[in-house]
């Protein structure tokens, strides 16, 4: 990554996880690219702003470079957080035990499994469900019985990370429950989908002959 390329991407993970863990505060969703620290530390390096347009980062008119709200700058920040975490090899966020399965190896299994890729959809659609309603109880179970639980039994090993128990309602139905969902967690998970979905693909699209992105994103 060149000299200082491995303090830039601390200070990328930090810029990208102060979004993850506060998605709704402007501040952090909003970058000034004439900021010593921000300009001297990680726009210098090739790749960087190549990155930081991946996330959905744009420049506003005032010249700040602003990530808008919404699911979709926030998947891409989480999903680009990870992929910068596990190059840095930091160790696994809060919530996780040592004996969880590896990352990798977690996504590889649900990827072999028919409808995988289309079970990493609906798993997204219920993380967005229960990011946006935390306290509902609704987006707390997935009831298997049914059509879209069937869809998202081939990402059974990601809704366990996530916290899902598999159990019996008062039906007598199988389902998948989350008695207390972990913001951390979940928004990591979220982002594991979601690299696994689309964001290789994307990251292909870029320029990765800058070696502090491909340093950052192990390309």
């Amino acid at each position: 990554a060149g000299a200082g390329g491995e303090d830039a991407i601390n200070l990328l993970a930090k810029v990208l996880g102060n979004i993850v863990e506060h998605p709704s505060e402007l501040k952090f969703r909003r970058l000034n690219p004439g900021s010593v620290r921000l300009k001297n530390g990680l726009l210098c390096h090739a790749g960087a702003a190549d990155i930081l347009s991946l996330v959905g980062f744009v420049q506003a008119d005032d010249g700040y470079l602003q990530l808008e709200e919404g699911s979709a700058g926030l998947q891409n920040a989480a999903a680009v957080h990870e992929k910068v975490l596990q190059r840095m090899q930091k160790p696994q966020a809060s919530g996780y035990s040592a004996a969880t399965p590896s990352e990798p190896d977690v996504l590889k299994q649900v990827l072999q499994e028919p409808g995988g890729l289309e079970a990493l959809t609906v798993l997204e659609r219920i993380f967005d469900n229960l990011r946006r309603f935390p306290g509902s109880e609704k987006y707390r179970c997935i009831n298997l019985a049914k059509a879209a639980g069937q869809k998202a039994l081939p990402a059974l090993p990601l809704l366990h990370l996530a916290g899902f128990q598999r159990l019996k309602n008062a039906a007598g139905e199988d389902c998948l429950q989350l008695s207390r969902p972990d913001g951390d967690v979940l928004e990591r998970v979220w982002g594991m989908a979601w690299w696994a979905e689309r964001g290789q693909e994307l990251v292909k699209e870029l320029p990765l002959s800058g070696g502090f992105m491909a340093h950052a994103l192990g390309a």
